[in-house]
Formats: structure tokens, C-alpha cells, sequence
């Protein structure tokens, strides 16, 4: 990635944090990420919040893709709805890969609260 691109990449990074209600934490877990009635496909998770997740895929998906996705949180596995917010290629990875920012729409409750205790006692830490 260029000096340029990796700038602009970083001031974008800095305005959507300013942007965001829950706070991201890095989190480095494999995913299932499937669009309604479609196959599953395997993604690799790079960061979680409350409110949503940064997921690697292979392919692209454009903004506002409902997708499901599947995430495992120390043994334990939750589902959520959730649409892409922005997409983007991955040029520092070896292999084609695409960066999907994805926010939560809906979330079952027992979920919600695996997912708040797990920040709170594992990623906050």
C-alpha cells in the first residue's frame, strides 16, 4: 500500500471510530458469514464490537448485502443479521481478500448477552 492510500486509509479509520456507538476490539477468529438462503462461506474476523464486526471474505460484498453471520466466541457460537456497511480489497494480505465492515440489525437476546459478557471479560482485558 502506498504512503498516500495508507494515509487516507488511517483518516478514514480515525472518522469512523468517531462515528461508531461500541467500541472495537481486535479479535482474530474464524467466521461463517452466509447471505440469506445462500451457501456459507468462510471469513476471518479481524475486529468486534457490540454493535457489529470487521470481517476478511474472498469475494466482495456491496454495501447493504444482508448477510448472516456466524461468529465463536471461546467455545461458545451466536448468530446475527447483520448488512454490510462498507467493503474494501485487502492489498497488505498475500491472498485476494476483501475487508467487509458489517453492522448488527438484529441479534437474538441470549446472544446479545453472550456477546456483551465476552467483550466484557475476554476482549476488554
Amino acid at each position: 500500500m502506498s504512503p498516500d492510500s495508507q494515509s487516507a486509509s488511517r483518516q478514514l479509520t480515525k472518522k469512523a471510530q468517531q462515528q461508531r456507538e461500541h467500541p472495537r476490539y481486535a479479535y482474530d477468529s474464524p467466521a461463517m458469514i452466509c447471505r440469506p438462503l445462500g451457501p456459507a462461506r468462510a471469513g476471518w474476523i479481524q475486529n468486534l464490537s457490540e454493535g457489529g464486526v470487521m470481517v476478511e471474505l474472498s469475494e466482495p460484498f456491496p454495501p447493504g448485502t444482508p448477510l448472516d453471520v456466524f461468529i465463536s466466541l471461546t467455545g461458545k457460537s451466536i448468530r446475527a443479521e447483520a448488512k454490510v456497511i462498507w467493503s474494501q480489497n485487502s492489498d497488505d494480505q498475500p491472498r485476494s481478500a476483501y475487508r467487509h465492515g458489517l453492522e448488527f440489525i438484529s441479534i437474538e437476546h441470549q446472544d446479545k448477552l453472550q456477546l456483551e459478557h465476552f467483550i466484557a471479560e475476554v476482549l476488554r482485558r
